[in-house]
């Protein structure tokens, strides 16, 4: 198998370029595949490449993949989720769902999930919200992937592939963080400074103070 069959699909906004550097430089370490990059104007248009990321991806098999992430190690496992012809994505613990910040996805269903999958978000964006819950929600794309998840094949990931940082304590991650591949920020109210993926992206750049 080639490897332009397999690559990355990341979207980024202007303002985050920084985080795309230093996720870039943490992929890079650990995996050769070739990673497509999109730049939205905003994050609704961020959120708008995701449901689409499999048919604008120019791979067979894609790892859609956010930029708020240190990546410690290879993730050739993701590709191998994907060559089964399934959905390889990481089903969080305290929160109730998929999350969508790294997905493994083959054209195949992404043919058939992208559609579906987009046409929720662009209906909900037409449809006006009742509250500020209801409108962050509509404004992302995890809770409409969850809403049709059911009905496609997925293959759960072990938490080393998606380790977020709010599901663990500093003590915690520091203990597991030599067999965790992807470390996932997901900023919230954590003082993300305590846990060592963290300081050591920031690190990634030198000369970073935030």
């Amino acid at each position: 198998m080639k490897v332009e069959e397999c690559g990355f699909f990341t979207v980024i906004t202007q303002d985050r370029i920084d985080d795309l550097s230093r996720f870039l430089i943490s992929l890079k370490r650990h995996n050769s595949h070739p990673v497509h990059v999109m730049i939205a104007n905003d994050n609704i248009e961020c959120f708008r490449y995701k449901s689409l990321s499999a048919l604008l991806s120019p791979f067979e098999y894609t790892v859609l993949i956010d930029t708020d992430i240190y990546v410690n190690g290879s993730l050739e496992h993701l590709f191998s989720v994907a060559r089964k012809g399934k959905i390889g994505i990481y089903h969080e613990k305290k929160y109730p769902a998929y999350n969508c910040g790294v997905m493994a996805i083959p054209k195949g269903i992404g043919k058939k999930l992208c559609p579906e999958w987009n046409g929720l978000f662009e209906r909900g964006l037409r449809e006006p919200p009742k509250n500020d819950a209801e409108r962050y929600y509509k404004q992302i794309d995890q809770g409409y992937f969850n809403e049709i998840a059911h009905k496609y094949p997925i293959e759960n990931l072990p938490q080393e592939y998606n380790y977020i940082l709010k599901e663990h304590t500093p003590e915690e991650e520091r203990k597991d963080f030599h067999k965790v591949k992807i470390f996932h920020f997901l900023h919230g109210k954590l003082d993300l400074r305590q846990y060592l993926s963290y300081r050591t992206w920031i690190n990634l750049i030198k000369g970073d103070t935030s």
